[in-house]
């Protein structure tokens, strides 16, 4: 099964310590996959007590058309507005399992912010005073054609130079949303 994990490296800094520090192994994340979704379902995989997200990825399951050419996409990959310590995933019409890493330890919440919704631009989401983005994705509506086969697809799903996380759909809309940490 392949899992594509797209904040690896946030963990990776996040379990890192300072240089002048002395060395110290630390816990491996936590992955946590959640159910599969449903045709053109939300799969949404949880943190366990005693972690935090840090990032997600996700096991997708395309839909093809006859010729064997696949006609849909992610329509929903990011940090769950509505639960921060949960990464969510929905496929335009295929299936999907959401998959959520998790760095042991207590400590706030992270937060979730979402940016404004835009056609074929930017959207950006700022993480606020006093933190510092950890992780994100993006929701999307995209370009169909007539038979409602996926035509469009994400140029765009990456940190900020400025504390931000970035999507961009080539056709339809994106909503960047960032996952927000102190």
């Amino acid at each position: 099964m392949l899992i594509r994990v797209a904040a690896a490296f946030v963990a990776a800094a996040a379990l890192c310590v300072a240089a002048d520090a002395p060395v110290m192994a630390a816990d491996p994340p936590v992955v946590v996959a959640g159910p599969v979704a449903s045709n053109g379902g939300i799969s949404r995989a949880t943190c366990p007590a005693g972690t935090t997200l840090v990032g997600g990825g996700y096991d997708a399951r395309h839909d093809t058309n006859g010729l064997n050419n696949v006609i849909d996409g992610l329509d929903l990959f990011a940090p769950d507005w509505q639960n921060a310590n949960s990464w969510v995933a929905a496929m335009h019409s295929g299936q999907v399992r959401a998959v959520a890493m998790c760095a042991k330890g207590s400590g706030p919440a992270p937060r979730v912010v979402a940016g404004p919704t835009v056609k074929a631009d930017y959207s950006k989401a700022t993480c606020p005073a006093g933190t510092q983005v950890l992780a994100g994705g993006y929701t999307s509506a995209p370009a169909t054609n007539g038979l409602g086969q996926y035509v469009d697809d994400v140029d765009t799903n990456s940190p900020g130079t400025d504390n931000s996380w970035l999507a961009k759909m080539a056709i339809g809309t994106a909503q960047a949303v960032a996952l927000c940490g102190s």
